[in-house]
């Protein structure tokens, strides 16, 4: 038995509040429930150890990934069946991410932060739009460079030849451009294809764009060429305020393995019944 549903792709005709509701879970995969139940399990059955250390060593980063079809849940700190409905469903929700992997924490920050580690090494560059959320503005003056040895710099990425200057004097050990648009709390908007064209001309760094405020309904950063993009869960796409969670939605499979890999070994675990909340959030999220 493999994913709940995750090797079915849905069918063409499906509007997007549809997907939202079925992708991802198959009812006879849990006894016929029409509702996900909540898999509180920490530790999951498996065939045998063979097969045991070879899951651990690909959520390990040791081992090439393998089809959805043949993933299976071991230990909830690597993965969990409400986690792997979860990432289904964004994968079909998100446009352009059919291919891409979500990886999913318990918050925003630590999505931002564990990703920036899969990035960058002490020495390296990361460039940062203002204004910022406050937790990722704090995360990126201070945490970055004091405990980790990354440079950080502040851009004006509404002023696009200033940006672009920026991007070109940084361009030697620029790993990471990260912009949040609409900014948190100003609402200022940055064009999103021009960053990623600067950021693609003269270095080899990943734009990362922090597309909380506008969900993946309203806004689409892989089709302006973004990299990686970001959420925070808590906001609009949980929608009650009643869960905390993050994600990191990547099309370079082997460079969201290394971001995963990172997370399952420093242990940002997030909740399940969180998870569980937010299939629940999904349902709703094209009509809300």
């Amino acid at each position: 038995m493999g994913r709940h549903n995750a090797w079915k792709k849905p069918p063409k005709l499906w509007r997007l509040k549809t997907k939202a509701s079925h992708v991802g879970f198959d009812p006879f995969l849990s006894m016929g429930t029409v509702r996900p139940p909540i898999y509180t399990s920490s530790t999951f059955a498996v065939e045998d150890a063979e097969k045991l250390e070879h899951m651990f060593r690909r959520a390990y980063g040791k081992e090439p990934e393998i089809p959805p079809e043949d993933e299976w849940p071991i230990y909830t700190r690597v993965s969990n069946p409400n986690f792997i409905m979860l990432d289904d469903k964004l994968q079909y929700i998100e446009y352009g991410a059919e291919n891409a992997r979500v990886v999913y924490f318990p918050s925003g920050l630590s999505a931002i932060f564990t990703t920036i580690m899969a990035l960058c090494k002490p020495g390296d560059t990361l460039l940062f739009s203002y204004p910022v959320y406050g937790g990722t503005d704090h995360q990126i003056r201070n945490i970055l460079p004091e405990k980790l040895g990354i440079k950080t710099r502040e851009i004006n990425a509404c002023d696009l030849s200033l940006a672009e200057q920026v991007i070109k004097e940084e361009a030697k050990n620029l790993k990471v451009v990260f912009i949040e648009t609409p900014a948190n709390p100003t609402l200022a908007m940055i064009d999103i294809e021009q960053i990623a064209e600067f950021t693609h001309k003269y270095s080899d760094a990943v734009l990362i764009v922090d597309n909380t405020f506008m969900s993946p309904i309203l806004q689409h950063p892989f089709k302006h060429n973004a990299d990686i993009i970001i959420y925070s869960g808590t906001k609009s796409i949980g929608g009650h305020s009643d869960l905390i969670s993050g994600f990191v939605i990547d099309k370079d499979i082997q460079r969201a393995s290394l971001i995963n890999s990172i997370r399952v070994i420093t242990g940002p675990t997030p909740s399940v019944f969180d998870a569980w909340l937010l299939l629940r959030s999904l349902d709703t999220l094209e009509i809300r």
